[in-house]
């Protein structure tokens, strides 16, 4: 499943920097995370998990920063015609609130695609909406977080994907505009499927075996997270996140994005990024690999810091 989100107009792309962070190899959602960051206004990617930033620790301007109240918003859509028919529309929102050693954040994002061939009838190729909300609680250059996070996605075959993800976090560099850490913790994942997603069928069409509705997975899952301040107008940021199934040697997921985000004027700022969600058993016809490349216009409503 692929979208490609043009706004003539977050939820940056080291692709612009040369850089270019794939994984090859993962669960998500997606999550995850830095999912959310004290920065001028956002990664870009419309894809919160560990399905968007993959969920890592939030920025902290090397722990420093004042308590501060940020919200933004962002929105996208392309469209074709002709040869080639496409709708694609793309939205998201991020939140932090931060007090003294304690944060709370929250992320949400949905994308929706059809495309269709030249006197064809038109087929949805996207559709999903994610959301996350996140704790954490800060002592020195260690974090201490619990972070939960939901998606529905019917071209994964899911109606609904909880994780639950407790953990503690340290910052190796955490000096203003230069910051790279890790995580390591617990992620419980209860998968709800699909109807439609749950007969497995051959080539003749006949049922060779009826998947369960629910599916539990219990994995450890480790993070790496870097984030740089090019100048005044531009910040890059990129994540990994590891999840081995406990159960399972051979069940694993992969997430990553990397992203840039350049500041246009004042509240307003263009970001351009690529994420990737690998899943090396997914459900029976669905690739193991996904893909979002973005370009949006962020808005922030909120974002002054307060002493």
């Amino acid at each position: 499943m692929r979208i490609l989100s043009v706004f003539p107009g977050l939820l940056g792309c080291g692709l612009a920097l040369g850089t270019v962070l794939m994984a090859a190899s993962a669960h998500a959602q997606e999550l995850p995370q830095g999912l959310v960051e004290a920065k001028p206004a956002s990664s870009g990617t419309t894809d919160i998990v560990a399905d968007g930033k993959v969920a890592g620790a939030a920025s902290l301007d090397a722990l420093e920063e004042n308590d501060a109240t940020e919200l933004t918003i962002s929105a996208g859509a392309m469209q074709n015609g002709g040869n080639s028919r496409m709708i694609a529309l793309t939205t998201g929102g991020r939140f932090r609130h931060r007090r003294s050693e304690n944060q709370i954040s929250a992320a949400v994002a949905a994308n929706y695609g059809q495309t269709a061939p030249v006197g064809g009838d038109w087929e949805t190729n996207v559709q999903n909406a994610q959301g996350l909300v996140r704790y954490d609680r800060f002592l020195d250059r260690v974090t201490f977080f619990f972070q939960t996070q939901a998606r529905n996605d019917k071209l994964q075959g899911l109606d609904l994907r909880l994780q639950l993800d407790p953990g503690v976090g340290y910052y190796f560099l955490h000096r203003p505009g230069r910051l790279f850490w890790a995580e390591v913790g617990y992620d419980l994942l209860h998968d709800i499927r699909r109807k439609d997603a749950l007969l497995v069928t051959d080539d003749t069409g006949a049922v060779i075996e009826r998947l369960d509705r629910t599916k539990l997975v219990h994995s450890t899952r480790g993070f790496l997270g870097a984030e740089l301040t090019i100048s005044d107008r531009a910040q890059w940021n990129a994540g990994v996140e590891y999840l081995q199934s406990v159960t399972d040697a051979d069940t694993f997921r992969i997430n990553g994005d990397t992203g840039l985000t350049l500041n246009v004027a004042g509240k307003l700022s263009v970001s351009i990024s690529l994420a990737a969600r690998y899943e090396n058993k997914p459900l029976p016809g669905k690739e193991k690999l996904d893909t979002v490349t973005s370009f949006s216009l962020v808005y922030g409503l909120m974002g002054a810091t307060e002493d």
